[in-house]
């Protein structure tokens, strides 16, 4: 994948917003179940 177009698809940096931060939060909070139970089964 070409680097110029990544950056044109990619919006300019800027500080996340609070609800931005909740669905990152929420997100990770949703990964980190689905390890854990993968985990414990034994897969």
């Amino acid at each position: 994948m070409p680097t110029k177009l990544y950056r044109k698809i990619l919006p300019p940096p800027k500080p996340p917003t609070r609800e931005e931060l909740n669905i990152y939060m929420a997100r990770i909070a949703t990964l980190g179940q689905v390890d854990h139970y993968r985990f414990s089964s034994g897969l």
